[in-house]
């Protein structure tokens, strides 16, 4: 997915978070910090997932908190054994839905980039309720609590509400700055919903930037008119160009939204097939 449509695509996610969030019991995500519990306790000298940029601002993660702290508590050989095992299981299960469904969440982003954001709402929020792995992804510090040992629960847990008691502080200045109140409950949807376009952007890079391996096969496959073939090529070849000419460093993702905007229905159809077909075969 090119950045543009990335950038779409998280901004209807967090704008259903915050949609959703005035919905009478919309429930806050499992992974917020309760906030109206005990003071996080003093955590100099201990692993932290607070950074800061240069101007002060906590630095949002790329994955999970939950992630991002068990890979700072030092396990034993089958307690990591056992984390992989959970991240690769729900890795595959976003691939597999990708896969399934590439057309739906390719339209995702028509309704934002058309202006008409309360069409986009209800798309995101329809693929969020109708996907059970989109929960899967949100009780992960459930899931990784369960596999550690008790003092080390204890670290994992204390390291995430951290890290979110960081951003609701954050957000609550900036709130007041602004004259407005903050809703911790709406930042811990928002920053959910923004991890579940940083797991839906990471799964397309997986999907399309793996599976479409043989590009000369996959254009006799989609029949292409001449026209179309001479476009599609010269997108490829832009794209390794501008990489310097370094596959590795190929933007595959972008490559594959700008060659589909090129594909008609039928053709768009026979690739979807094609990703589903090589994603049953991994």
């Amino acid at each position: 997915m090119n950045t543009k449509l990335i950038a779409v695509l998280a901004t209807g996610l967090i704008a259903c978070a915050a949609s959703a969030q005035a919905e009478k019991g919309s429930p806050p995500p499992p992974e917020r910090s309760p906030l109206s519990g005990p003071r996080v306790p003093d955590r100099t000298g201990k692993p932290t997932l607070v950074q800061r940029s240069a101007d002060g601002k906590v630095v949002r993660l790329d994955e999970w908190p939950a992630l991002a702290a068990v890979r700072k508590l030092k396990l034993d050989e089958k307690t990591q054994a056992a984390v992989t095992k959970v991240e690769v299981e729900q890795a595959q299960a976003m691939d597999k839905f990708l896969s399934g469904n590439l057309p739906a969440v390719a339209a995702l982003a028509n309704p934002f980039q058309s202006g008409d954001a309360k069409a986009g709402l209800a798309g995101v929020r329809k693929l969020r309720q109708d996907h059970p792995v989109f929960a899967e992804r949100e009780l992960l510090l459930q899931r990784m609590s369960e596999l550690l040992p008790k003092e080390q629960q204890t670290e994992l847990r204390l390291m995430v509400e951290e890290y979110w008691n960081a951003l609701v502080q954050e957000e609550a200045e900036a709130a007041k700055a602004r004259g407005e109140k903050s809703s911790p409950g709406k930042v811990a949807s928002a920053e959910a919903l923004r991890m579940l376009g940083q797991d839906i952007k990471a799964s397309y890079e997986r999907v399309i930037g793996q599976r479409v391996k043989d590009f000369d096969s996959l254009i006799k496959a989609l029949g292409l008119t001449p026209e179309q073939e001479s476009r599609v090529r010269r997108i490829a070849d832009d794209s390794f160009a501008r990489a310097k000419g370094n596959p590795e460093k190929v933007n595959k993702v972008d490559v594959f939204w700008k060659i589909w905007r090129e594909l008609d229905a039928r053709q768009r159809d026979a690739l979807f097939e094609h990703i589903k077909r090589e994603q049953g075969e991994k």
